[in-house]
């Protein structure tokens, strides 16, 4: 970037990198700030400050204005900061600092001192495998001492221990968790979100409070008319056009007052063409939102403007709260153009335009004018007053803006984001509650709020960054928040934290990226996003409608509720291998496993079936309510007795058909249909781990289907039958498919009963509570 700096006695350009603090720089309407600096002269000088401070409205500078050094950011208006806008006007000013010194720097310089949290389903894994190596050690070693008590060889039992520890660890852990979150990467990407973070996904599913910021997220940060008053008449914007109170759209050839209103919006006007946003146009926001207007209503503001050249404009200034630019019309008369403060122009009003003509502006007619501008002002909008007056070629005036002519109204807002409103809904039927986090005025944020309907109450209470300063108020007991700086909004996160929730935030600008990386899941809109925050972010919606976000959290719960029923499944199956080993050395009644058998129960039983579950689809109704707390955990110390439960049932029913064998068969079958018993109940017991909606999902059926097809081969292709070590008949795999299919049914039947027990527990809790 470059700047402009008064060197030498003449005005040069340099690059930004090379300004000093003591430097004078000059700058113009859509110049970037290059460095912070204090203003030493200003003409209309007016900044858009909204990347840094979060003010949705451009900020007018002055040099006669000397803040406080504790002010905020967004109170200093004698100040410019690097990485503004210019967005109108001219002005002068002092560098005071540069590089690493600037505020927005220090912004940055925040980010290391937000540390990224570590994700449940991290700290839920790390225990487990701690967990689960103590007890794969222990179970190889008690076998290894069992098996010598008993006078086995002792190199046969250190063989048979060092397998079943490795059989103990469930091998098909990484795989799953990296298929599960492979999985909802590729979702998201269907709709359009970019995951840059694979823990992000995960995450998603554990949050229970979504912190917005307001600028560039829930609204456009683009000044738009959406709402218009003249003469009785309103229209407002909806979907893309203005509509009046029967629904039908407006336009300017339709209605005589209107497209005078329209006409003096494009004439009182300094913007233009050129621009880099949506709109093509530059100048102020306010301005630029006229000839939106203008253009949405089909009026042509190039052709109005060469049939109305100016000749002379009264700007606005201190005392005088509107601008008026005086026109010469086709027919030579002079057409006075004025807008601004409505009471400051309706006081100058002496009549009102009805039907294209002048009519007398009565008391009735101005507590009507009075009355829907305190309306609209009260909706959060900024309102202007639109008036004229035609002077004929052969009058002279000498005080040309009076006696005018009233037109109407145009409230102008930050538009709300498509999808805002119903992302809010959705959350709070899934039970997550919400935040706004914002650095605009309280006013804006009350009626974005109200918008929205953050408050499930719809009256909540603003909290403003210098109350939670002075330890007026607590970030964990309100939902909207004010006038927040980026430590504040930092500060805010991390109280959040240490309240026990889990934290999304979403936001674009500068001022985020520190709340951004803080939070436990940082999300972050590619249209409106800084490049800091893009980077910061682990998760980026590519579109500009809000929307999608509900199908990211969907898609994290079902993520972290699907690797939930794999972890269930791997330790269970994992657990029936280490009893049966367990049994059958410490009671002889039982074939031990050999340790080919064991490692191909742990590529074949484990790791298919696993990844099947991983990537079962999210049920529609994943998103109508709260989780429960049993299914916040990937796994939970309640979870452990139903999982020994589990791995008993398999490892006895493996074991009862080897019983069954010796007596039915002769003892050189046992090993055999224990085996296949032992596989055929794991892999039978994925159907009992899966979500209980009548049927499994196709690729759970289709990874139980490669692994029965594989233990297939083994029972008849000779080079694998030797894992089986005896080849099966009909009636020894009748055994084994009738066996393995009894841990399906018993564990289906036990867990039935435990969700009805549970349902009956919290019915009779529930009015107890409610008489309570």
């Amino acid at each position: 970037p470059s700047a402009r700096v008064l060197r030498h006695d003449g005005e040069e350009t340099v690059s930004a990198e090379q300004l000093v603090p003591g430097d004078i720089i000059v700058l113009h309407g859509n110049d970037a700030v290059p460095a912070d600096a204090r203003v030493i002269a200003a003409d209309r000088l007016t900044v858009n400050e909204a990347m840094l401070t979060g003010e949705s409205l451009p900020v007018v500078k002055a040099a006669n204005v000397l803040a406080a050094a504790e002010a905020p950011l967004a109170e200093r208006r004698n100040m410019l900061y690097r990485g503004s806008i210019v967005t109108g006007g001219s002005g002068r000013a002092v560098v005071v600092a540069i590089g690493d010194q600037t505020e927005i720097a220090r912004v940055q310089a925040l980010l290391s001192m937000a540390s990224r949290p570590q994700t449940p389903l991290q700290a839920h894994l790390d225990l487990l495998g701690q967990r689960l190596v103590f007890s794969a050690i222990a179970a190889s070693g008690l076998m290894f001492v069992i098996g010598l008590l008993r006078g086995h060889s002792w190199l046969l039992m250190l063989r048979s221990a060092v397998s079943l520890g490795v059989a103990a660890v469930p091998e098909g852990l990484p795989t799953m968790v990296t298929t599960a979150l492979a999985m909802g990467v590729r979702r998201l990407r269907s709709h359009d979100l970019l995951v840059r973070r694979l823990e992000a996904i995960e995450g998603l599913g554990s949050v229970d409070l979504v912190c917005f910021d307001k600028t560039g997220t829930l609204t456009l940060n683009r000044m738009t008319v959406t709402r218009l008053r003249w003469n009785g008449h309103e229209a407002r914007l909806s979907d893309e056009e203005y509509v009046g109170w029967d629904g039908a759209a407006v336009a300017c050839g339709r209605d005589a007052d209107l497209e005078r209103l329209i006409q003096i919006g494009v004439l009182c006007n300094d913007a233009g063409p050129g621009g880099a946003g949506p709109a093509g146009l530059q100048g102020s926001p306010t301005e630029a939102a006229l000839l939106e207007l203008a253009g949405r209503l089909g009026a042509e503001a190039v052709a109005l403007r060469d049939a109305h050249p100016r000749f002379s404009t009264i700007e606005r200034a201190s005392g005088r709260r509107y601008m008026a630019t005086l026109h010469r019309t086709p027919r030579g008369d002079t057409l006075v153009a004025v807008k601004g403060d409505p009471m400051a122009v309706l006081a100058l009003c002496g009549a009102r335009g009805e039907r294209g003509e002048a009519h007398e502006l009565d008391a009735a007619a101005r507590g009507a004018v009075e009355a829907d501008n305190l309306a609209m002002a009260e909706a959060g909008l900024r309102v202007l007053g639109i008036a004229y007056r035609l002077i004929p070629a052969d009058c002279e005036a000498e005080a040309p803006v009076s006696d005018l002519v009233w037109l109407g109204l145009v409230g102008m807002a930050d538009p709300m984001r498509r999808g805002a409103a119903e992302l809010v809904q959705k959350l709070r039927r899934a039970g997550i509650a919400t935040a706004m986090l914002t650095g605009d005025q309280r006013a804006t944020a009350i009626a974005i709020a109200a918008e929205l309907g953050l408050s499930a109450e719809g009256d909540a209470e603003i909290v403003e960054g210098d109350q939670l300063e002075t330890g007026a108020a607590s970030a964990r007991s309100h939902r909207i928040f004010a006038r927040l700086t980026p430590t504040q909004k930092l500060q805010v996160i991390a109280e959040l934290q240490r309240s026990g929730q889990r934290v999304a935030m979403i936001g674009d600008g500068v001022n985020d990226t520190p709340a951004l990386r803080a939070a436990d899941v940082g999300i972050t809109l590619a249209a409106s996003a800084t490049d800091v925050a893009r980077d910061v972010a682990d998760i980026v919606l590519l579109g500009d409608d809000l929307s999608p976000l509900a199908f990211a959290f969907e898609t994290g719960r079902s993520v972290r509720l699907n690797m939930r029923r794999a972890i269930r499944f791997l330790i269970a199956t994992n657990l029936s291998e280490t009893m049966l080993m367990l049994f059958a050395v410490a009671t002889g009644l039982a074939k031990p496993l050999s340790p080919a058998q064991l490692l191909w129960i742990n590529l074949l039983s484990d790791v298919l079936p696993a990844m099947g579950l991983a990537m079962t689809p999210a049920d529609p109704q994943l998103m109508e309510g709260a989780l429960p707390a049993s299914e916040l955990s990937v796994l939970s110390n309640t979870d452990l007795p139903l999982l020994i439960r589990d791995g008993s049932i398999i490892a006895g029913t493996a074991v009862a058909a080897e019983a069954s064998a010796a007596v039915f068969r002769g003892p050189a079958a046992t090993g055999a249909i224990g085996f296949t018993t032992l596989v055929s109940g794991q892999l039978l017991y994925a159907l009992a781990c899966a979500p209980r909606t009548g049927h499994a999902s196709g690729n759970l059926i289709a990874t139980l289907a490669a692994s029965f097809g594989a233990q297939a081969a083994a029972l008849w292709v000779p080079g694998l039958r030797r894992l089986v070590g005896h080849r099966l008949g009909a009636g020894g795999l009748a055994v084994s498919a009738a066996a393995g299919f009894l841990p399906l049914l018993l564990v289906s039947a036990l867990d039935g009963t435990r969700s009805v027990g549970n349902r009956l527990q919290s019915q009779a809790s529930a009015p107890s509570a409610s008489k309570a």
